[in-house]
């Protein structure tokens, strides 16, 4: 069976970011909170010394679907793309029911846009607004709405 188990981001405050979509998109801590460290964290990412903290969390409207996971790493690479340890993500696309309140609670809550929203209309699906916004730490996001 193939299914999407968790979505990681990387964050240079993981407490901040966790806060961000709990405040944001109402999800939910898994505990307990996540702490890789020695010979496993070590092995895992094939880094000697790596300490990782963080939460997983679910979304309320789907507790037993993929996590989105809040990692932080004692030490963080951002030099290359690519890197285990390097802050950030592409983007996570979530479905949304409201689109404007969803965005006004980003925007309260340290978020901000990328771009405008958009309107798209599928031949085998329901019209969407599309926005692409950023987090507190500046990871993208791809809010989707059904258009009302």
């Amino acid at each position: 069976m193939n299914r999407l188990l968790h979505v990681n981001i990387n964050a240079k405050d993981w407490k901040k970011v966790a806060a961000f979509y709990e405040t944001v998109f109402g999800c939910v801590q898994v505990p307990p909170e996540k702490e890789i460290t020695g010979d496993f964290a070590a092995r895992l990412t094939g880094m000697e010394g790596t300490q990782i903290r963080g939460i997983a969390l679910v979304f309320p409207d789907d507790p037993d679907g993929a996590q989105l996971e809040i990692f932080q790493y004692n030490m963080q690479d951002d030099s290359a793309p690519g890197t285990i340890n390097m802050t950030g993500l592409g983007h996570i696309a979530i479905q949304i029911d409201d689109i404007d309140e969803t965005t006004k609670k980003l925007v309260e809550a340290g978020g901000t846009y990328v771009g405008k929203r958009v309107s798209r209309t599928y031949v085998d699906k329901p019209d969407l607004y599309i926005h692409y916004v950023k987090d507190c730490e500046g990871n993208i996001i791809e809010l989707m709405a059904n258009e009302k």
